[in-house]
């Protein structure tokens, strides 16, 4: 999520997500300028709601429950929500792109790739 969302802003979205934890991945998501929520609560929905011209797209993972409070009160609100494979699928599709998958060596191989390219 954290790769996608940073995706998202270095193309001049704005971004928003939560998350409880604090590590590298969140610190480098705020020095990018995305807002990130200490906690889950439907509130968060409300704040990014209410913002000027906000048409929240919601992108969830699997993760993310049936009984989650910012899920719930996405849909109340009647807002898109997407799993982050659409969001993955349609960026894809926008342009060239090298898929990997597998089991084991996803991120060894996508290093190699990405050394390689650059």
């Amino acid at each position: 999520m954290s790769a996608l969302a940073l995706i998202l802003a270095k193309r001049g979205y704005s971004v928003s997500g939560s998350d409880p934890k604090r590590n590298e991945n969140i610190e480098r998501l705020k020095k990018e300028g995305i807002k990130i929520f200490n906690k889950q609560t439907a509130s968060n929905i409300d704040e990014i709601s209410r913002l000027p011209g906000a048409q929240p797209l919601i992108i969830i993972s699997s993760a993310i429950s049936q009984t989650n409070p910012e899920f719930k009160a996405a849909l109340k609100a009647n807002l898109v929500i997407w799993h982050r494979s659409d969001l993955l699928a349609l960026l894809i599709k926008s342009q060239k792109s090298i898929a990997v998958a597998g089991t084991h060596g996803k991120t060894t191989t996508s290093t190699l790739i990405t050394t390689l390219l650059a």
